[in-house]
């Protein structure tokens, strides 16, 4: 390890040693969950002292929405892996296709880790660039010490194709020249340097927040709703029927039928219902201003 690497990763206070964790493997499971759990709790206010700049983010995404870009997450590792989930879940919760992720070693990466990939800076341009990239979208690069070189260098590349750029990290980052620096200072974690705990659960928070709130803020939920959610399976069903029951104010079996004829999309069944329109019309409405169908229960 050369001098600069070792002065690096002391700053990296993931990788810090913590004097108030004691050593772990002289003591029984109720002690070791009693320390996890303090520490645990502690992440959520770190979180609020950085809420103004997880605010910047969801406001680039919301722009990007608008514009008909999208939200692209690049990980590696822990990261990438937490991206992936958040990025996966928007399509059925939100009924989007414009939330995406990046990971380093590709998708089987996910499940046979290749953590030397995290490496390569070629390779996260490369990632950035076959995506086609633009100036319509946000990209949002997650890394729990901030300097991942894959990641980094995806956000350089995104940022030079016109793209807003987001770091979210749980250390100090003074290098970072993009739109928006997220740093949650989540300190030492239990066992040293394994930011797949305090880090990884900062991370999925945040992206928790950028991915709802900015879908809230597009008009894909109404009150606390998910008019646009995919109901896939049968358990979905009878939660988007029971939805639109109680939205419209209809019986529970004309909220099915209804949803059928919809063509199982909730969304468009709240307008057929509120404005007569037919199904092809109101997804056509639905595609135009996502917004319609807030604006069709507000009446």
């Amino acid at each position: 390890m050369s001098a600069l690497q070792h002065e690096d990763e002391n700053r990296v206070t993931t990788e810090a040693v913590s004097d108030a964790i004691p050593l772990l493997d002289g003591l029984d499971t109720m002690s070791i969950m009693g320390i996890m759990n303090d520490l645990d709790a502690e992440v959520p206010s770190r979180i609020r002292d950085a809420l103004d700049r997880v605010a910047v983010a969801v406001d680039l995404a919301v722009a990007s929405f608008k514009a008909g870009g999208r939200l692209i997450y690049v990980g590696a590792g822990t990261s990438g892996r937490i991206a992936v989930a958040d990025a996966a879940e928007t399509g059925p919760t939100f009924g989007i296709d414009n939330v995406e992720a990046i990971m380093a070693g590709g998708i089987q990466a996910i499940v046979c880790p290749s953590e030397g990939c995290e490496d390569n800076r070629q390779a996260g341009a490369q990632a950035v660039s076959s995506r086609g990239v633009h100036a319509a979208d946000t990209v949002v690069g997650v890394t729990a010490n901030g300097r991942t070189p894959f990641v980094r260098s995806a956000l350089e590349q995104a940022s030079g194709l016109g793209a807003s750029t987001v770091l979210i990290t749980s250390n100090a980052v003074d290098d970072f020249e993009g739109n928006c620096l997220i740093a949650v200072d989540t300190g030492p974690e239990i066992v040293r340097g394994s930011t797949r705990l305090k880090a990884g659960t900062a991370a999925k928070l945040v992206l928790n927040m950028i991915s709802t709130v900015s879908m809230i803020k597009v008009g894909r939920v109404v009150s606390n709703e998910m008019v646009y959610m995919v109901p896939s399976n049968a358990k979905l069903a009878c939660r988007a029927a029971t939805m639109l029951s109680q939205l419209l104010q209809i019986e529970v079996t004309v909220a099915g039928k209804l949803l059928h004829e919809a063509g199982n999309l909730p969304a468009a069944a709240i307008l057929m219902h509120r404005r007569g329109l037919s199904r092809n019309e109101a997804i056509a409405a639905i595609e135009e201003d996502p917004l319609v169908v807030r604006q069709a229960l507000q009446r």
